[in-house]
């Protein structure tokens, strides 16, 4: 398991957002120059993909909540200083964490707030920021710098962003908005960028002392030229009031999903003066880190193991909703039997041990778990209904034998009300879950007169799940390619944690059929898998996204090795990692991260390492795969397997002779009439190229 940190966030809007959306940034790297941890080299951590993050709220943000009369958050931040939430690394972004200011024009306090670019799409959708209704002005400010900073995303796919240093004045607090200076890149010298100030922008200053730490920022040449480019789109809009809004807060930051309420107190004086992260070190010989340690140890929020900290049980457990999703061919399916299992068998062992576990006997699990009746299976398509799933009427064909007299005839077709797939695995997990309750409260009379009636009886339907495991999974891949508002219809509110069975929220509601009232148990599971290929996650159905943890499931070039050694997986001289590498990158940087090619597309040639059947994938898969992607673009196609930088017979796709249309066609017509593009070219597969080794190393490797 990975190190665990501490957030400490320091204002209430940030905060709001944060709780939110669920997902939120962050600097990465702060350990390293934060004032307690400075003489220790043992506690500067970065943090990685998997590592666990604490949110931690001080007495500042408890009092907005109160004078923003958050009536759902009074209940819960009780206390001046508390952990809140729990949530986990998602991703670690390599590139400046850069920030825009933004203040509502009915907030009343004299400053404003800075927030990730990344969130831009998202905050100017809000009708309302925190209880702060949003204006026209406001709407117009959320505007023109989604403008801005959808531009700078596409000059940073095509490289055009150049950054330079950037500084602020020693003494500023973080949480203050103040001026900072940009480095001349062509000579000595600073710019001053003052989004609040009445400072020219981009004018040449003579900067106050400044802190030594520096972060990178956009250079003068850059920003000049993005104002170019939008006062040319648009030159009614003074674009230098919008670009010096923004602000560099970092060098590298992470991308943080929320898991885990957890609301608990921590009574430490001092304990997040001056921080903004902080590393949970279990020897660490700083005293209010152990304060800190002792009493999330003493909760039972946390463990304590050998020389690490690790989740307590209570915040070990997968979250009830989750999707896995990410590009085909990254394991997706292959891993809900993991999850699966390890959901199962949560009181025993964690999803990390049962990773580490071979994966046939892992299997052999699962299927043991589908037979118990613990685990479902179902996929969702363009057609699936809400009758298939929770329940509907269905045409059933009876017996003609056990019909009798007049009614026999050769076609006894009756219609049965019958139960889908998560109703069914929800009645026999409410059953467990009933069965656990009743154990905890029963009288041991009540559970002698319990099992007298079920012998009278035959075997019940509490007998049937008397010798299972209490948790139930019920898996549904590709839950994206569904209409989730047809398929869950009014049960889309009770999948949530707090409006489940036996919480205090609990939500009960009349099935439209049976007219049975229906809840969902707290031991369900509900485990998804998404191609996003087929569906960006962005465009979810909104209420499906806000009650589903996500999951990314990205390509692992790096499994791709010969042996349990790591030996890299090579042949005939074309290096795989390298070149699965490559071609993601590529398409990452043409079409995006969502459509790039998984490892599994190449694993058979873990077991069967030959030229013949790289050419068989290529050629059945990889190549078609990417037809789809390109739409038949064959320029940028041949661009992804740099066939632009190789030799013609080690190209995969060559010019085809129907580009000599005076061939075809003859030197007297006017392809205009026939709207016949001349220019076009048309492509070919090179049939010979996919059994050459150059072809391949060709797309990592070549002179440049």
């Amino acid at each position: 398991m990975g190190n665990i940190f501490t957030y400490f966030t320091k204002t209430y809007f940030e905060y709001y957002l944060f709780i939110k959306e669920k997902e939120f940034y962050w600097p990465r790297d702060l350990t390293s120059t934060s004032p307690s941890f400075a003489k220790n080299k043992l506690h500067r951590a970065k943090e990685e993909i998997g590592d666990r993050v604490f949110i931690a709220t001080g007495v500042r943000i408890m009092d907005d909540i109160k004078r923003f009369k958050n009536l759902d958050l009074i209940k819960k931040v009780t206390f001046k200083q508390m952990i809140t939430h729990l949530g986990y690394v998602k991703e670690v972004i390599n590139k400046p964490y850069i920030c825009f200011y933004f203040k509502p024009e009915n907030q009343k306090r004299e400053k404003g707030e800075s927030f990730p670019i990344d969130l831009i799409d998202t905050i100017k959708n809000y009708s309302e920021f925190a209880s702060i209704p949003l204006t026209l002005r406001d709407k117009e400010t959320l505007g023109k710098l989604s403008v801005i900073i959808s531009t700078i995303k596409k000059w940073e796919a095509a490289n055009r962003i150049k950054f330079t240093t950037a500084y602020i004045p020693k003494g500023v607090k973080d949480t203050e908005n103040f001026p900072f200076y940009i480095k001349n890149t062509k000579s000595k010298g600073h710019f001053i960028i003052d989004a609040f100030g009445n400072s020219k922008f981009l004018s040449s200053a003579t900067p106050p002392a400044l802190k030594k730490e520096g972060s990178l920022f956009y250079s003068k040449e850059t920003l000049d030229e993005l104002l170019n480019e939008l006062s040319s789109a648009d030159p009614s809009c003074n674009w230098e009031n919008y670009l010096k809004l923004l602000i560099s807060r970092g060098n590298e930051y992470v991308k943080v999903s929320l898991t885990d309420e957890v609301f608990q107190k921590v009574d430490i004086k001092g304990w997040n003066q001056g921080i903004s992260t902080r590393l949970l070190y279990k020897n660490d010989s700083i005293g209010d880190v152990q304060a800190i340690i002792k009493t999330l140890s003493n909760r039972k929020i946390i463990k304590l193991k050998d020389d690490q900290i690790l989740l307590g049980d209570s915040y070990m457990k997968i979250n009830p909703n989750t999707i896995l999703y990410g590009p085909p061919g990254t394991g997706k399916t292959y891993y809900t039997s993991i999850y699966a299992v390890a959901i199962i068998e949560q009181e025993t062992k964690t999803l990390e041990e049962i990773e580490k576990e071979d994966y046939s006997k892992v299997r052999e699990r699962y299927n043991k778990y589908i037979d118990q009746g613990n685990i479902e299976f179902t996929t969702f398509h363009q057609s699936y209904s809400y009758e298939e799933f929770i329940e509907g009427i269905r045409p059933v064909l009876e017996d003609i034998d056990q019909v009798s007299g007049s009614d026999k005839t050769d076609n006894n077709l009756l219609y049965k009300l019958e139960p889908g797939v998560f109703k069914r695995i929800s009645d026999r997990a409410k059953l467990k879950f009933k069965e656990n309750e009743s154990k905890e409260n029963e009288s041991d009379d009540e559970k002698i007169k319990l099992k007298e009636n079920e012998s009278n009886e035959g075997e019940s339907d509490d007998e049937k799940v008397k010798n299972i495991p209490s948790n139930f999974v019920l898996i549904i891949d590709e839950i994206n390619r569904g209409n989730i508002s047809k398929i869950f219809g009014e049960l889309i509110t009770l999948i949530e944690p707090s409006k489940r069975m036996g919480m205090v929220e609990e939500i009960i509601l009349k099935l439209p059929y049976s007219k049975k009232s229906f809840s969902v148990p707290q031991n369900l599971f509900i485990l998804g898998t998404m191609n996003t290929a087929d569906r960006s996650i962005a465009l979810l159905d909104t209420a499906l996204r806000r009650r589903f943890n996500f999951i990314e499931m990205l390509p692992k070039p790096n499994l791709l090795t010969k042996d349990s050694n790591d030996k890299d997986l090579i042949i005939n001289g074309i290096n795989i990692q390298l070149l699965l590498e490559m071609l993601n990158k590529r398409i990452s940087i043409t079409i995006g991260r969502d459509l790039t090619i998984g490892h599994s597309y190449f694993y058979e040639l873990k077991e069967k390492p030959d030229i013949l059947l790289l050419k068989e994938i290529f050629m059945d898969k990889i190549i078609p795969l990417l037809q789809e992607y390109f739409y038949d673009d064959f320029s940028k196609l041949r661009l992804v397997l740099n066939d632009t930088n190789k030799e013609a017979k080690y190209q995969f796709f060559i010019e085809s002779p129907l580009n000599d249309l005076n061939s075809l066609f003859g030197n007297s017509i006017d392809y205009d009439d026939f709207q016949i593009d001349s220019n076009k070219k048309i492509y070919e597969l090179n049939d010979s190229a996919f059994i050459e080794p150059n072809s391949y190393i060709g797309i990592y490797e070549w002179k440049k």
